[in-house]
This record gives structure tokens, sequence and C-alpha cells, in this order.
């Protein structure tokens, strides 16, 4: 048994490897439990529309015209996708954003894979939401997808107020008006196509402001990626924008 082998089952018996979404020990070789797999909810790719990201039924571009050109989740915002997602930004996992950014470089290439991007860049935080989680997990995630789909990324184009009031404490409706004139223009660029990188889309409003100001700091196309989207609420309706 190799020097390795050994330090592996010892480091193994005091920080036991644990599922990313339920907690519960598993194996070395895995990052998440069989139960917890098999509740994963895919957004299909044949089944994805790629302007809201969401599949075709729950599809809501009819309603919303948004700034960015095209959008790939990898998952339905429910069970263990929105589990993992809460563990890492509310629970400080940091470790997990190499795993999380690369099912979304897969699912950035299976979607569109004949883009080619000039600059990856990510929602930026509030100094509120920054304190909060304790790192910047949507530029993490950025600077791993950078790496896997070979990349530059920038953190200088677009910046958000410091005290802005984060989004999740808002009802719904009132996302779209609550993201105006939230996020602001850092440094101007000259880009084809701009990957914006977020952790979960819910209404798109976050997504869509920071897609206008990369708009007008040069770039020509918007693109997002990000680890889940959400279903819209039943009985719903978006309010097109003027």
């Amino acid at each position: 048994m190799s020097v390795r082998t050994v330090f592996k089952r010892i480091f193994g018996f005091f920080f036991p490897n644990v599922c990313i979404s339920c907690g519960n020990i598993i194996g070395n070789e895995d990052r998440i439990c069989k139960t917890c797999k098999d509740n994963i909810s895919k957004i299909r790719s044949e089944k994805a529309c790629l302007f809201c990201g969401l599949e075709k039924p729950d599809c809501d571009y009819r309603y919303s015209v948004y700034y960015f050109y095209g959008i790939a989740s990898c998952y339905h915002n429910d069970g263990t996708a929105k589990n993992i997602v809460y563990n890492y930004k509310l629970k400080h996992r940091d470790y997990y954003a190499k795993l999380l950014a690369k099912d979304m470089s897969a699912d950035l290439k299976e979607k569109f894979g004949d883009v080619h991007f000039d600059y990856v860049t990510s929602v930026p935080p509030s100094l509120i939401s920054r304190f909060k989680n304790g790192f910047d997990q949507t530029h993490l995630l950025a600077k791993y997808i950078g790496r896997d789909i070979k990349t530059p990324v920038r953190k200088d184009i677009i910046g958000c107020k410091p005290l802005a009031t984060p989004q999740h404490i808002n009802g719904y409706k009132k996302r779209f008006d609550s993201v105006r004139g939230k996020y602001f223009i850092k440094k101007h660029i000259e880009a084809e196509n701009v990957l914006l990188v977020d952790d979960i889309k819910t209404t798109g409003a976050t997504l869509d402001a920071c897609a206008r100001e990369l708009l007008f700091s040069g770039a020509r196309r918007v693109y997002c990626v990000t680890v889940s989207a959400s279903q819209k609420p039943s009985g719903f309706t978006p309010k097109i924008k003027n």
C-alpha cells in the first residue's frame, strides 16, 4: 500500500466525503448520493428554450423581451439542485464552485457550442451580499468556467451599488423594478459575445439588468449561464417591457 493511499484513508476517516446536496457520507470518488442524484431535475437541451432557459411548456419568452441573447441553465431550481446552490452560496461551500462550473460549461457547450465568447464575466454582488455570503460566488463560478472554455474572465466591466437590496427578499413581480439603477458600467469594452454567469435565474431580472449594462459597455451580444432556473408561479403572467 502506497503512502498516498494510507494518507487518503486516514484523511477520509476524519473528514469523510459527503453528498453536496444532503450531506450524507458517500464514497470518496462520488460527489452526490444516489437518492439526490435521482431527484435532480435537468433542463433537457431538446426541450429548452434558448432565450429564457426553461423547458418549452414553461417558456416565458413570449411575455418578456430580455436584453440577453440566450441562456443555458443546467437544472430546475428545486429539490437537489436547490439544496446544492443553497449549500454553495449560504453555507460558504466555495469548494463546490469547480464541480458546478464543470456542469455549467458542459451545458453551455451543448446549447451554444458554436458561439465564440470574447469574455466571461459575472453578476456583481452588492457589498451586503458579499459580506453575508463571505465570498463572490458568481465570480468564482466564472473563473472556473473561463478555464473550461479557455476564455478570459473579466471582473471590471459592471458594478453593483454597495448597499443595493438583495433580490431574494423582493416579491416576484417587484424584482424587475428593484434592479433599475442597481448595476452600472465600470469599463467600456469591445466584444462580439460576452458570457454572463450567475447561480440562479429566478425571473431573469438580474441577468437582464446586467446584460443591459454589458450592451452599453460595448458588447454586441450577451449570453447567460446559470446552475439552475426557476419555473414561474402558477397563474403568473410577466409584464411585457416597453
